[in-house]
């Protein structure tokens, strides 16, 4: 099953950062753009997959929201003379992560993708996007890959 689906879960969050009492609480989720890959490729059920992992220290709550932003860029198999093409999608979805777990989230670029005609630089980037939880490692939220790699 492919989707926000969280390998391990996280059912309360941990916070980090408290101040006196409780107050001021922030928590912290350090997620990674670990792997971009893609499903059933040259079919009709194509799809292109981000896998986030969260680094912790705070297990990721399942009211917080992960914004997945993905650009395809595609050039023509014979050479860009030959035609390019080029979309984005973003992906906002809710999702329970555990510190130290892994989930794979849609990119919703695969049905936009023609691999026969072309080979695609997939960029993919993840936030989390309330405002009161916080990434204290933004440096490794991107990652590109290519598809199909050959």
């Amino acid at each position: 099953t492919h989707g926000a689906v969280a390998s391990g879960s996280a059912a309360t969050a941990t916070p980090t950062n408290c101040g006196p009492a409780g107050s001021d609480c922030t928590m912290s989720f350090d997620l990674k753009a670990t792997k971009i890959y893609a499903v059933h490729l040259t079919e009709p059920s194509q799809a292109v997959y981000l896998t986030v992992t969260n680094l912790g220290p705070s297990d990721l709550p399942k009211e917080a929201t992960i914004g997945v932003t993905c650009s395809a860029s595609g050039t023509s198999w014979g050479g860009a003379s030959f035609g390019t093409d080029y979309f984005d999608s973003t992906q906002m979805t809710k999702v329970a992560l555990a510190a130290g777990k892994s989930t794979d989230i849609d990119t919703g670029l695969g049905s936009s993708m023609d691999v026969v005609q072309y080979q695609y630089q997939i960029t993919c980037k993840v936030s989390i996007t309330d405002g009161m939880w916080s990434d204290p490692n933004p440096g490794n939220d991107s990652l590109t890959a290519t598809i199909p790699d050959h």
